[in-house]
């Protein structure tokens, strides 16, 4: 790594999750491994049983059974520090003080998520008692300026959360999720449940948070359209396993996985000739019977005779890289040689 680059807050490697156990074992999240750099947004995209949720849940160690971690390890990094903690391994007393004091979550659905027969003032000051040596009376006062750090009045830290529109919910997770400043914020399609004025408003306030507080975001979400205008960096996942992964430009301009083609002929654009719009034909695989070889062949409109004889690999080491046997190594990007050694 050079000096130039942010240091490494989260390092995840050879991560799988499995639902059930034994022979009917379900495997959700299929040998992930990737990295996160202080102040960086890292986004997640794929169709919905792709294994982005279950990914995130991971993460935070949030999972319920049936599901559980079948393998991995998720490395933490505080201040990007070279000696980590493993989130997986560390016990449940160690993981509540890191949840929301280093890392937080944002779920889908804030309703949900918010409890609907407490004040958003009493909930926010639970998360700051519980990390932060402060009184009743503080908490409330940090309670009210983290909500109008989303554009929510100060005087609604006394509303429920049925009082509240959709968006200024979702706005108050967000708020939430910053109430001990954490280094990381993990966030499961945060702006699904609103309308896309409110979605646009939502992610440009997310931006100025991070400018402003510095913390790197892992952005989980099926519209990869949202993600080319948000994210530094896209992780494209397909029945569990990442298919392809680089900057959104790259992503954007030159995607070189089928399934991220797809993905990005899905949604119009804003700006230039029109164009036919093309879906992706079929449906997401069945998890408990993968097709063989190449996940994507069976609706694959560039499949080869091989691609079902051999499951392809994403390359190790590649700024930019897919998993697919039509890209020959010499056309995925390398990482540069003080990159590639960490």
């Amino acid at each position: 790594m050079t000096n130039q680059d942010p240091p490494i807050l989260l390092d995840v490697a050879g991560l799988t999750v499995e639902y059930g156990s034994g022979d009917d074992a379900v495997r959700a999240v299929d040998d992930v491994s990737f990295q996160l750099r202080r102040g960086e947004i890292l986004g997640v995209a794929g169709e919905s049983g792709s294994g982005k949720s279950t990914l995130m849940t991971a993460l935070t160690r949030l999972q319920r059974p049936p599901a559980r971690i079948a393998g991995g390890t998720v490395t933490y990094h505080p201040g990007g520090a070279e000696a980590g903690i493993d989130l997986l391994a560390v016990p449940p007393a160690r993981l509540r003080e890191l949840r929301w004091d280093s890392l937080a979550v944002v779920l889908q659905s804030a309703m949900a998520a918010l409890n609907p027969v407490m004040r958003l003032g009493a909930q926010f000051a639970d998360v700051i008692r519980a990390h932060r040596a402060v009184g009743r009376k503080d908490a409330w006062s940090r309670a009210e300026e983290l909500l109008e750090l989303v554009g929510i009045p100060a005087n609604r830290v006394r509303s429920y959360p049925h009082e509240l529109s959709g968006g200024m919910r979702q706005r108050a997770t967000i708020a939430l999720a910053l109430a001990c400043e954490p280094e990381i914020i993990v966030m499961d399609e945060p702006t699904t449940a609103v309308d896309v004025v409110m979605q646009r408003q939502i992610v440009r306030r997310l931006m100025r948070l991070r400018r402003q507080f510095g913390f790197a975001i892992v952005f989980v979400t099926h519209d990869l359209s949202l993600l080319v205008e948000l994210a530094d960096r896209i992780m494209v996942m397909y029945a569990g396993r990442i298919v392809e992964i680089g900057s959104a430009s790259a992503i954007y301009h030159d995607p070189r996985h089928p399934y991220s083609q797809g993905l990005r002929d899905s949604f119009p654009p804003l700006h230039g000739p029109l164009r036919e719009l093309r879906g992706i034909p079929g449906s997401p695989p069945d998890l408990r019977a993968l097709p063989s070889g190449c996940a994507f062949q069976p609706r694959c409109p560039k499949r080869q005779p091989e691609c079902s004889a051999s499951r392809p690999e994403l390359p190790l080491e590649v700024e930019h890289g897919a998993a697919c046997l039509l890209q020959r190594p010499a056309d995925q990007t390398r990482l540069p040689a003080s990159k590639a050694v960490q």
